[in-house]
């Protein structure tokens, strides 16, 4: 995304959120562009909080293949599936708190999700 497109972006997030790593553009647009992840929330809070970052990679790109529609509050956003984030956070990131968001998230929507789907994310990222 060139700094035109993300400023634009920029300023309809900050209507309801801030950003946790910077309250500079371009500081946050020189993370992105980077390979770093940036973390918004609504203003005034630290949690909840989501990420953004630049797709640079070829698993990062196919996240767009396979999304859903988030409904909240303040609209729609659209995600990586569910299973490709429980896979993401389970075989490529590990940290213990990772496993405790994919294990969270596999209990909640327990009746949505697709185990093979996980799986099939799980080999991919180990032949990465």
């Amino acid at each position: 995304m060139n700094f035109e497109n993300f400023n634009s972006l920029h300023k309809e997030l900050k209507k309801e959120f801030w950003c946790l790593n910077s309250g500079k553009i371009n500081e946050i647009y020189d993370y992105l562009e980077n390979g770093s992840a940036v973390r918004f929330a609504i203003k005034n809070q630290t949690t909840p909080n989501f990420e953004i970052k630049f797709a640079k990679k070829p698993l990062d790109k196919e996240s767009f293949k396979d999304s859903i529609n988030a409904v909240t509050k303040l609209g729609k956003l659209k995600i990586s599936s569910l299973e490709r984030q429980i896979a993401f956070k389970k075989y490529y990131l590990k940290s213990d708190k990772d496993i405790e968001d994919a294990e969270h998230l596999e209990n909640i929507f327990k009746k949505n999700i697709d185990k093979e789907k996980i799986n099939k994310y799980k080999i991919l990222i180990e032949l990465k």
